[in-house]
């Protein structure tokens, strides 16, 4: 009943992070977008749930899984989305990350993405 009460598009999402250790935390997001165009009123919806660990003082690993909806088909439906990050720290101004990501959509198809970089701060 309140969803009628929506006459523009709109964002949403909640999440929650809690620290279970000083080196141990887990998180949880809820996002959610309507769209509510003219003709339709669709919706785009995701969930993940990650954690964060730091294995030592320079070397932290996160990980993280997502699914998602959107209710016109007629777009790419994200069906899983596992990701991952391992972060080392190389100086106090240097540090190298490892990332890697597969994204499920499901009869579309899926897509993997690996990034190497490095960071200066000066």
């Amino acid at each position: 009943a309140a969803h009628a009460l929506v006459t523009e598009p709109s964002i949403y999402g909640i999440g929650a992070k809690v620290q279970a250790t000083p080196e141990l935390e887990f998180s949880f997001a809820y996002r959610g977008a309507d769209r509510d165009l003219d003709k339709d009123n669709t919706t785009v919806q995701s969930t993940s749930i990650s954690t964060q660990y730091q294995i030592t003082e320079d070397i932290n690993i996160h990980l993280g899984y997502a699914q998602g909806d959107d209710t016109d088909k007629t777009k790419r439906q994200l069906e899983n989305n596992f990701y991952g990050q391992v972060w080392y720290q190389v100086t106090d101004s240097r540090s190298v990350r490892f990332e890697f990501e597969n994204a499920d959509y499901g009869s579309d198809g899926s897509a993997n993405v690996v990034v190497m970089s490095m960071r200066q701060n000066f």
